[in-house]
C-alpha cells in the first residue's frame, strides 16, 4: 500500500489498519485469478476521528495478463432500518428528509441510514440511528437483519 506524502504521517497506520481495506485486499489475495500490484491510496476523509472514506487506484492483473479496473471508492459498512407502520390494516414505510448535499436537495427523502463503528454492532447502530433521526426508540433485539433473511450466514459479511 502506497501512502503519498500529503496525507499526514499520523493517518498512515490508521489507513493500513482500516478494517474494510484490510478486508478488501484478504478477498481479493483469495481470488486466485487475480493478483495486486499495487494500491495507490488517493484521499482519505475523516469522520470526527475515524476514517469515513478511502479512494485508491489499484493495478490488478487478471490469469491473462490484462490489467482489470482498478479505482476503488472504500468505505465501512452501513445500515439502513426499512420501518413498517400498520394502521387500520395497511402498512404505510417510514422515510426521513434530510439536506442530501451529494444530491444538491434539501429534503431529500430517504429510509433511515448510517454507517456502522467498525465493532460489529448492527443491532445498536440502527437503533441509535433511527433514534436519531425520527425519536423513535427502539431495542435493538427488535431489529431484524434483513440480509441475513436473505443470505443467510457467509463468509462475505
Amino acid at each position: 500500500v502506497n501512502i503519498p506524502p500529503y496525507i499526514p504521517t499520523e493517518l498512515h497506520q490508521r489507513i493500513i489498519d482500516f478494517v474494510p481495506l484490510k478486508e478488501w485486499i484478504q478477498r481479493m489475495e483469495k481470488c486466485s485469478s487475480l493478483d495486486i500490484e499495487y494500491i495507490n491510496i488517493q484521499s482519505v476523509d475523516i469522520f470526527r476521528s475515524r476514517i469515513g472514506f478511502i479512494k485508491f487506484a489499484s493495478k490488478v492483473i487478471d490469469q491473462d495478463g490484462d490489467q482489470r479496473p482498478g479505482i476503488v471508492f472504500m468505505r465501512g459498512g452501513s445500515v439502513g432500518i426499512l420501518v413498517v407502520l400498520s394502521c387500520l390494516g395497511k402498512e404505510y414505510s417510514l422515510l426521513v428528509c434530510q439536506d442530501s448535499v451529494p444530491t444538491a436537495q434539501l429534503a431529500f427523502p430517504a429510509i433511515p441510514a448510517g454507517m456502522l463503528d467498525g465493532d460489529g454492532n448492527f443491532g445498536g447502530i440502527a437503533a441509535k440511528e433511527l433514534e436519531e433521526e425520527t425519536g423513535i426508540k427502539i431495542n435493538s433485539s427488535e431489529l431484524h437483519d434483513l440480509i441475513h433473511l436473505a443470505y443467510g450466514e457467509t463468509e462475505e459479511r
